[in-house]
């Protein structure tokens, strides 16, 4: 995975191929995670990944219809663990992001419960 905090440069993008190429000599997968993103960018920076993870975006904006062509995943935002929050995910979402420390862990459960219900 590949992880910013911005939007990647051209010149950023380019120091990246020799890694991305070796991934794909290893037939991996390559993710590249767009952690300071807000909304579902329009274009994403020239590098060669499977998916792009924006673990910045709300789950319905993640849902809605896009322009990129690559599954994009995220909507896992501290609001989402917050207890008493509504845990609503949409329908062939993939979702990312990081659990806050002080999250009681049954209520990661349920979250997690309630998102492979479906």
């Amino acid at each position: 995975m590949i992880s910013s905090a911005e939007s990647i440069s051209d010149d950023e993008a380019e120091a990246l191929e020799s890694v991305v190429s070796a991934a794909r000599h290893y037939e991996w997968r390559v993710a590249l995670s767009l952690d300071g993103a807000a909304v579902v960018p329009r274009e994403i920076p020239k590098v060669d990944v499977d998916l792009v993870l924006l673990p910045g975006v709300a789950i319905a904006e993640l849902a809605a219809p896009h322009e990129l062509s690559l599954a994009i995943g995220g909507g896992l935002r501290a609001a989402y663990w917050a207890a008493g929050a509504e845990a609503r995910t949409a329908e062939r979402c993939l979702l990312y992001g990081a659990i806050p420390a002080q999250t009681q862990p049954e209520l990661v459960v349920q979250r997690v419960a309630a998102a492979f219900a479906k």
